[in-house]
C-alpha cells in the first residue's frame, strides 16, 4: 500500500472550513477524474493545475485506470506496471515488491514536441509483497515505469509507450 497522506478535503464546505483526512490513499473512493489534457504541463502559469506528480487517486484518475497492455514486467524481485488513466491522459507506476528493501519507484515522460521530460520518483522502503504508486505525469503521448533496489543491481523499466 502506498503511504498514508494527509489530504485536504475537496469541495465547497458551508462552514468554509477545510477538512484533513488520513488514510490510506486507496481507501477512500476515487475523485471525478481532472481534465489534466485542458492544462498542458508545459505551461508555467498553469503548472498547478496540471496533473504532473499529482496522486492518481486523490486526484480522481484511478477510477478509470488500467494497466497498459503489454507494459507489465515480472521478475523474481518484484512486478512493475505502467498505469494509464484515458480521462486525464496520465501515467504512474505501480510496484510489488518481490522482497523488503529501498526501492526507486518511477514514471517517465518522453520529451516530444509538445512536451519536456519529466521523471517522477519515490524512493522508499516496501516490505515484501507490498505496494506502491508513483504519483502522475501528464503524458498522452511516450511513458514508461521504472523500478530499482537502490542497493543491488535488481531494477528494470517496461520500455517506452509509442
Amino acid at each position: 500500500m502506498r503511504r498514508t497522506r494527509l489530504a485536504a478535503a475537496a469541495g465547497t464546505i458551508s462552514l468554509g472550513i477545510a477538512l484533513s483526512l488520513t488514510g490510506t490513499a486507496h481507501a477512500a473512493p476515487p475523485a471525478p477524474a481532472q481534465t489534466c489534457h485542458d492544462t498542458p504541463s508545459d505551461r508555467p502559469d498553469l503548472k498547478t493545475a496540471n496533473c504532473d506528480s499529482q496522486d492518481p487517486v486523490a486526484g480522481g484518475c484511478s477510477a478509470d485506470a488500467s494497466t497498459v497492455p503489454g507494459f507489465t514486467r515480472s521478475y523474481s524481485w518484484g512486478t512493475i506496471e505502467l498505469r494509464w488513466s484515458p480521462s486525464c491522459q496520465t501515467n504512474w507506476t505501480r510496484f510489488t515488491a518481490g522482497y523488503s528493501a529501498v526501492w526507486d519507484i518511477s514514471v517517465e515522460r518522453q520529451q516530444t514536441k509538445t512536451q519536456k521530460h519529466l521523471r517522477v520518483n519515490n524512493v522508499v522502503n516496501v516490505a515484501g509483497g507490498g505496494q506502491w504508486y508513483t504519483d502522475m505525469v501528464y503524458a498522452p503521448g511516450p511513458a514508461q515505469a521504472c523500478t530499482n533496489d537502490v542497493s543491488s543491481d535488481n531494477g528494470a523499466c517496461t520500455g517506452y509507450t509509442s
